[in-house]
């Protein structure tokens, strides 16, 4: 499980925890890494839905969750990443459409 204490890294702009033994879904505290601009989560074998604190990070310009165990829909109004410039996620079970606002981006 990837601890909640995460979320105290306030300044960190660079998050790759691929291929590790995590289960469970991210912390909620994972919000509160403004200063993300890269977030590497892929084969980690994390799970539930899409995590919505990813939206609090308006400086993301990458985000991988390839190979995970999410679901569920995307959310509707992803226009808060508006720097994203790469999102991957191959390999999960995530039902529904892509949102139309990942094209305006």
């Amino acid at each position: 499980k990837i601890p909640s204490s995460l979320g105290n890294l306030s300044y960190l702009i660079n998050l790759d925890l691929s291929e590790n033994d995590f289960t469970g879904e991210l912390p909620d505290s994972i919000g509160g890494l403004t200063q993300l601009t890269e977030l590497q989560l892929s084969v980690a074998k994390l799970s539930g839905k899409f995590p919505l604190q990813l939206l609090n990070l308006s400086s993301l310009t990458g985000i991988d969750l390839r190979f995970n165990k999410f679901q569920g829909m995307l959310p509707s109004n992803m226009s808060s990443l508006s720097k994203l410039v790469s999102f991957d996620i191959t390999g999960n079970s995530f039902s529904g459409s892509v949102p139309s606002s990942l094209f305006m981006i």
